[in-house]
């Protein structure tokens, strides 16, 4: 599951209109569980950037995944992806495969969006069934948008179905993670 990615600070500058964007210092680009890392929240409908903490933690584990396919009926994220819906930028994302190799993803965009929820001060990325290319590596892929779908996301009234027709952007591994066959 993805529990690592990247943010550039190249990139993370094409977000300087949006509000917030002052307050956050990006001190590192890798992102891992646990880690700060900036989300874009909606208040009063306007995009809103805001760091917070990679993860729920729960009885002292912490959760960063939560599956688009059912997220509405579980209990701890159905109110969140009601009322409290995020974005996550980002450059690239990683994600192990069987035998626990971390390979990294890119998109065509160099900046493009993870869904996820947040609650306090901590937040979680939606996942899915994966594209052709991330299923050669792992059985789920974080669930990605492209920029101009990212007020869609953020609209409370757009419901499961609704976020379903989303399109994700060509996500691809990056040619220095791709696995080798020496046959």
């Amino acid at each position: 599951m993805c529990r690592h990615y990247q943010i550039e600070s190249d990139e993370f500058t094409s977000l300087k209109s949006v509000s917030g964007y002052s307050d956050i210092i990006l001190k590192q680009k890798d992102i891992k569980v646990l880690n700060k890392a900036p989300i874009i929240m909606a208040i009063d409908r306007k995009p809103y950037l805001r760091e917070m903490g990679f993860g729920f933690t729960l009885y002292d584990k912490p959760v960063y995944n939560a599956r688009i396919e059912t997220v509405s009926e579980r209990p701890l994220f159905a109110d969140l992806f009601k009322k409290q819906r995020c974005l996550i930028p980002i450059t690239a994302f990683f994600e192990d495969d069987e035998y626990h190799v971390e390979h990294r993803f890119k998109a065509k965009e160099k900046l493009f969006y993870l869904l996820g929820l947040y609650s306090h001060n901590e937040f979680v990325i939606l996942t899915k069934k994966p594209n052709e290319e991330v299923a050669y590596y792992h059985y789920r892929m974080p669930f990605a948008i492209n920029q101009d779908e990212a007020s869609f996301y953020l609209d409370e009234t757009k419901t499961l179905l609704d976020i379903g027709t989303l399109k994700s952007p060509d996500i691809k591994a990056d040619d220095s993670s791709t696995q080798l066959s020496l046959f």
